[in-house]
């Protein structure tokens, strides 16, 4: 179901037999103070880290139906996997059923569009403010970008799909580099803490190409002394072989042992134990060892709930719309099903085992 005909969706489910009204007849309703906005306005968070809106609504009367592109600037945030919540449940008013349709998202151009609706019901749609979106953003990059609203479109539960007239408020999201912490002094019998900055690598399993950025929760704990980095989530870049890597300033890391902990989007926990880290430390190659993929509900083990997303979710699917696609092809097949069966039962690592 295309996102752009939302309002002739909206048609065909209240008034069977009603042939479909072209957007430029519809009815237009110029209802005092409806705002459709961004927040917060404005946010800064530290390259790597995740950013979250939500677009709200304000002083909307009867409102049956919307829909709406947000557009960003790709090389500043990306929309993360899974990272749009609808809430077609506002909409859900006066016994009325309310439908989510599929986020479209393009990472490529920047634009993620969303829409819902309501039919049936007897009395008026949703009247007052709400919130109809969620969305999470990784930066991948440094700067400022605006998210702007546009296409949108509002519709009152009435018979004549009539649009109602709204204004916009839009926000912007600033993505700083990571600073880098001052590297204390040697002290006999420490490991020094590196001097430059390090490069960590890990693998996925089944992933042998670049599929795009991901978000990687990372957590390390020296083994001497207990200091804890995370977790933490870091966007993860791939590399034309599909190896996932991720620079971290120098001073991250103080020098010691430590056990690193890395857990995937749709992946199980992966502990990697007695990783020296010294002064002379720039590149963490950790890919003789793949993160098991099949945690689709992300509870960090692989059982009958993996399963059932598998199965409901099988065929082909809009990029990153099911945490079943476990190799990022945008179809959950036979391949992911592999991964289930090969990884079922398995639990994430912890600092105990």
């Amino acid at each position: 179901m295309s996102i752009k005909k939302i309002a002739q969706v909206f048609i065909v489910l209240t008034i069977l037999g009603t042939v479909l009204l072209h957007a430029s007849s519809l009815l237009v309703s110029a209802q005092s103070g409806t705002n459709l906005r961004i927040m917060p306005a404005t946010q800064s968070v530290t390259a790597g880290q995740t950013a979250t809106v939500t677009v709200e609504i304000q002083n909307v009367q009867n409102l049956g139906g919307f829909q709406f592109t947000v557009n960003f600037n790709p090389q500043v945030v990306q929309v993360a996997t899974n990272g749009v919540t609808t809430n077609a449940n506002f909409l859900a008013v006066n016994n009325r059923s309310a439908v989510e349709l599929t986020p479209t998202i393009d990472n490529t151009t920047g634009t993620v569009s969303i829409g819902a609706f309501s039919f049936n019901g007897w009395g008026n749609g949703a009247t007052g403010a709400g919130t109809l979106v969620t969305i999470v953003f990784n930066t991948v990059g440094t700067g400022t970008t605006n998210l702007q609203l546009s296409e949108i479109i509002l519709v009152a539960a009435d018979l004549n799909s009539t649009q109602i007239t709204t204004t916009q408020t839009d926000a912007t999201i600033t993505a700083t580099q990571v600073s880098a912490s001052p590297s204390p002094s040697a002290t006999p019998g420490v490991s020094p803490t590196p001097t430059s900055d390090i490069l960590v690598q890990v693998r996925f399993q089944g992933i042998s190409q670049d599929i795009g950025s991901q978000l990687i929760s990372f957590r390390a704990v020296r083994s001497t002394g207990g200091e804890t980095i995370g977790p933490q989530d870091y966007v993860f870049v791939p590399n034309s072989n599909g190896i996932y890597e991720y620079t971290f300033p120098a001073g991250t890391f103080a020098g010691g042992t430590y056990n690193l902990f890395f857990k995937g989007p749709v992946h199980l926990t992966r502990k990697f134990s007695d990783i020296n880290i010294d002064g002379n430390t720039q590149l963490l190659n950790l890919t003789a060892i793949t993160l098991l993929a099949g945690d689709a509900v992300t509870n960090d083990i692989v059982d009958l709930d993996d399963y059932n997303r598998v199965y409901s979710d099988f065929g082909p699917r809009y990029p990153g719309s099911s945490t079943g696609d476990f190799n990022f092809d945008d179809d959950v097949d036979i391949y992911d099903y592999s991964y289930l069966v090969t990884n079922f039962d398995r639990v994430g690592d912890t600092l105990s085992n």
